[in-house]
């Protein structure tokens, strides 16, 4: 009877405490302003990847960029209560993807992506600002590599 409904798609919704990915980037015409960040649960640490501008200051921007690198898990926790607070699963799964019939070539792209317990993915066109925020403070704490263009 249970494979009826999960077949059916009848299955318990992911939740924010379910997620175990989090990724969110921006594409933006000018370098300066695009981004990517991830932070993740692996092999019981927390991992966290970036590329992005930490200062936009005029003629000295300060890029800053790592990969995998672990931190403390309490950063990952922390992300989680900001999920909750702002109902972001909710507000991702509704607003999922949908096949773009007018693709702008230089049109700003947001996009926030949610990995789950039970392998579920979730992508929406979405900016969040205090999950952005979250995650530029952890690029200032954690990044390896630095230049200024």
């Amino acid at each position: 009877m249970l494979m009826i409904f999960k077949i059916l798609g009848c299955q318990k919704q992911p939740t924010d405490s379910d997620v175990i990915s989090l990724s969110i980037n921006c594409v933006h015409m000018v370098y300066a302003y695009s981004y990517n960040f991830k932070i993740y649960l692996k092999g019981g640490k927390a991992l966290f990847s970036c590329n992005c501008t930490i200062d936009k200051k005029q003629d000295n921007d300060t890029f800053v960029a790592c990969k995998d690198v672990e931190i403390d898990k309490e950063y990952f926790y922390q992300l989680i209560e900001i999920l909750k607070n702002n109902d972001i699963t909710k507000i991702v799964r509704k607003n999922r993807f949908k096949k773009d019939l007018f693709f702008v070539k230089d049109k700003t792209n947001y996009s926030i992506s949610l990995g789950f317990e039970n392998d579920k993915y979730l992508k929406a066109p979405i900016y969040f600002e205090e999950v952005y925020l979250f995650l530029k403070q952890l690029a200032s704490l954690f990044a390896t590599e630095v230049t200024n263009e």
